[in-house]
């Protein structure tokens, strides 16, 4: 596959599949200037897919099972924060694999190495 289809490839990619805006704004928020965009998703290292779904999975679906579940039955406070933690990361890391399966699939590079500039569309 050469560059150019690559780049067709990546463009008619489904766009509900591009950079969340809470995702891109993270950076700015905690005050760190960033040269370069951050990547899309699909174009992620593992571990920042893996840190982002999982904590995105995780808050949400650990205040839902404290409130329906946990706080009414004897689980210690260690337990929940543990539950709550295994679980981002077994989501994140099965996202992940999800991820860059898709990414090998349609072969697209990475994000360091990818410059759209160069492809007349």
């Amino acid at each position: 596959m050469t560059y150019a289809e690559k780049v067709v490839a990546w463009n008619s990619y489904a766009k509900t599949k591009e950079v969340p805006h809470a995702y891109a704004q993270f950076p700015s928020f905690l005050g760190i200037k960033l040269e370069r965009e951050p990547a899309p998703l699909i174009l992620s290292s593992s571990s920042r897919i893996v840190f982002y779904l999982g904590a995105n999975f995780a808050l949400p679906w650990g205040l839902v099972m404290y409130f329906l579940s946990w706080r009414n039955s004897s689980v210690p406070v260690y337990g929940i924060v543990c539950g709550i933690f295994f679980a981002g990361v077994s989501y994140g890391a099965i996202m992940a694999y999800l991820i860059f399966r898709q990414r090998k699939r349609i072969d697209v590079t990475s994000w360091e190495s990818f410059h759209p500039v160069d492809v007349i569309a």
